[in-house]
C-alpha cells in the first residue's frame, strides 16, 4: 500500500487528533470541494454562454459578408452608370461643339447641370453609406478582437491553449 504526502499527513495528524476530528476535517474539506466544484460548474456555464455568443457573432459576420457581396453588385451597377454617364458627357460635348444658337447651348447646359446634380447627390449618399458600413465593420472588428482576448485569457486559465 502506497501513501501520498496527504495521507501521510493524515496519519501523522492521527497521533495528535482524534478520529472524530479527522472525520470532521474531511467533511469540512468535502464542503470546500463542493464549493469549488460549484464554481467550476458556474464557470462552465459562463463559457457556454460565451461560446453561444461567439457562434451568434459568427452568424452575424456571415450575414455581413453576404451583404457585402450584395454591395459589390451595387457598386458594379454604380460603375456601369458612371461609364454610361461618361458616354453621355461625350455625346453632350459633341452636341455642344455642333450647337449654333444660344438657346441650344443653354438647353445643353441645363441637361448637363441636372445630370451633374443627380450624380453629386448620388455620390454624397453613396459616400455616407460607405462610411457607415466601414464604421460598422470597425465596430464589429473591435468586438471580435475583444472576444478573442477574452477567449485567450479563458484558454490560458483552463490551460487549453
Amino acid at each position: 500500500m502506497t501513501f501520498s504526502p496527504f495521507s501521510a499527513t493524515i496519519f501523522n495528524a492521527n497521533k495528535y487528533m482524534s478520529e472524530d476530528k479527522i472525520l470532521k476535517k474531511l467533511v469540512e474539506h468535502d464542503g470546500h470541494f463542493d464549493k469549488i466544484f460549484k464554481k467550476f460548474t458556474e464557470h462552465d456555464n459562463h463559457f457556454d454562454r460565451i461560446f453561444k455568443k461567439l457562434v451568434e457573432h459568427d452568424k452575424k459576420f456571415a450575414e455581413h459578408d453576404k451583404k457585402l457581396v450584395g454591395h459589390d453588385g451595387h457598386f458594379d451597377k454604380i460603375f456601369k452608370k458612371m461609364i454610361e454617364h461618361d458616354e453621355r458627357f461625350e455625346k453632350i460635348e459633341n452636341r455642344l461643339d455642333n450647337m449654333v444658337t444660344k438657346e441650344e447651348f443653354a438647353s445643353g447646359n441645363d441637361k448637363i447641370m441636372s445630370i451633374l446634380t443627380r450624380l453629386d447627390e448620388e455620390r454624397v449618399f453613396t459616400n455616407a453609406w460607405i462610411r457607415k458600413m466601414e464604421e460598422e465593420m470597425e465596430e464589429t472588428k473591435s468586438k471580435v478582437k475583444k472576444h478573442e482576448k477574452v477567449l485567450e485569457k479563458m484558454k490560458l486559465k483552463l490551460k487549453i491553449a
